[in-house]
């Protein structure tokens, strides 16, 4: 493992990812993966550690594993009648 936990890399992605698209007007392609770290973290669940297609995660219930694929999207909030939606 890095020196950075995960967290702290995906709050760093998410900040430079909003830098970006304010400079350049162009989203980067890392919502996917910010939504499957937000989504293991919020729901604990366990991640697909050996990168099987298909699923992101493993939700442990009674002692089954069920499969979750994880989709994500970004919400590009805009200025409305003054009001700065972002902050």
């Amino acid at each position: 493992m890095g020196i950075y936990s995960v967290d702290k890399l995906i709050a760093e992605t998410r900040r430079i990812a909003k830098e970006y698209r304010l400079a350049i007007g162009k989203t980067l392609p890392v919502t996917p993966e910010i939504a499957i770290q937000d989504a293991i973290s919020i729901l604990k669940l366990l991640p697909n550690d050996e990168n099987i297609p298909g699923y992101d995660a493993v939700f442990e219930k009674d002692g089954e594993h069920l499969k979750v694929q994880i989709k994500g999207r970004a919400i590009l909030m805009r200025r409305n009648k003054g009001i700065d939606l972002d902050n």
